[in-house]
């Protein structure tokens, strides 16, 4: 091969030509390679060394480096990768990484105690990430929530529908406080009303407040979710049944 200061980066024979070249050689030819050539590179290349230098390449944008991420079967490069500033405040870099089963789980840990609110809840609903990572987000996500003011997570259970309220193992006092507020305001949504008969943490207490509302036991998907709910008694489910 030519000198490597006179490589020629001919994009049409490089993915062919790219496996011939040796691990040296690639090391220095990554560093400066053009950006054109950056995702011929990730898409052949696996070696640990290549891509670490690879890294070094300031031509590199987010989308090359999730590619990298997606691609990574390498511990040392997706934790080198959470090490790099540029990278590590970009919240889609930092969920790819999440999603990756072979980032190191203290660099997943490390992530979600940088991810705002939403950001966790969207780690929380994710089936690409590991269940001991999510549950780690669902701690943090208790964590932001008990910073909170009252108003704040009633526009929060409010905003989300009642969505957040479903990822909660338990419920405070406080969020039980919030949660009876809403439902003796007045208008409370329907979709608010469901998710939150179907939230694993919401006690018999509160389904027995929205059991006693003849408006919405008129609506059928409510009138169910109550009746298929283990924590009403059976004297209000045959009430509900001849209303």
């Amino acid at each position: 091969m030519e000198n490597i200061t006179e490589f020629n980066w001919d994009l049409k024979k490089l993915p062919s030509n790219w496996g011939r070249i040796n691990i040296d050689q690639k090391q220095l030819l990554v560093r400066s390679a053009p950006r054109e050539a950056l995702v011929i590179i990730i898409s052949q290349e696996s070696n640990e060394k290549v891509l670490e230098n690879l890294l070094e390449n300031k031509k590199l944008t987010s989308a090359e480096i999730i590619r990298i991420i997606e691609r990574a079967r390498s511990a040392r490069i997706l934790e080198k990768i959470s090490r790099i500033s540029r990278w590590f405040t970009n919240h889609t870099i930092k969920r790819r990484l999440l999603e990756n089963p072979h980032t190191p789980i203290k660099v997943s840990f490390r992530i979600l105690d940088y991810l705002p609110l939403p950001e966790v809840t969207k780690v929380i609903q994710n089936p690409n990430i590991s269940r001991e990572v999510r549950n780690r987000a669902r701690a943090r996500l208790r964590t932001l929530m008990n910073r909170m003011s009252a108003g704040e997570l009633r526009g929060m259970f409010l905003n989300s529908e009642g969505e957040v309220i479903k990822k909660l193992p338990v419920l405070t006092g406080k969020d039980k406080k919030v949660i009876m507020d809403i439902l003796n305001s007045g208008r409370v949504p329907k979709r608010f009303i469901i998710n939150l008969l179907r939230a694993p943490a919401t006690t018999g207490d509160i389904i027995q407040v929205i059991s006693k509302n003849r408006s919405w036991m008129r609506d059928k998907l409510i009138k169910n979710a109550v009746l298929t709910s283990t924590k009403v008694s059976q004297s209000t489910k045959n009430r509900l049944k001849n209303l």
